[in-house]
């Protein structure tokens, strides 16, 4: 089952926020239909968040999803949560609460 509606609602919020030219480049990877479909694994598997523990970047580019190089992640157990941070743009998804700020 793919990551609930209000998942999908906030990371639109999120990156309506993203306007100067970095933040749109970071919006363009997380627009991406294989992106998504990640997001949608990570959210309904939890051998797909056991993955991504041990090498986030390595996940999502074994989906097809790559990244800009300067992006780092980190991950965050109890409410599951993946941290994307591009230069001074740090956004976050977590399997319960959805796309937000850090």
């Amino acid at each position: 089952m793919p990551a609930p509606q209000e998942h999908k609602k906030s990371l639109e919020q999120v990156l309506n926020g993203l306007t100067d030219e970095n933040g749109k480049k970071l919006a363009a990877h997380l627009r991406n239909p294989q992106f998504q479909k990640a997001i949608d694994e990570l959210h309904d598997s939890q051998q797909a968040r056991d993955e991504a523990t041990k090498d986030p970047k390595g996940f999502f580019k074994r989906k097809g999803a790559d990244l800009p190089d300067d992006v780092t992640m980190e991950v965050k157990q109890g409410s599951w949560c993946i941290y994307f941070k591009y230069l001074a743009i740090c956004v976050k998804w977590c399997d319960d609460s959805g796309w937000g700020w850090c």
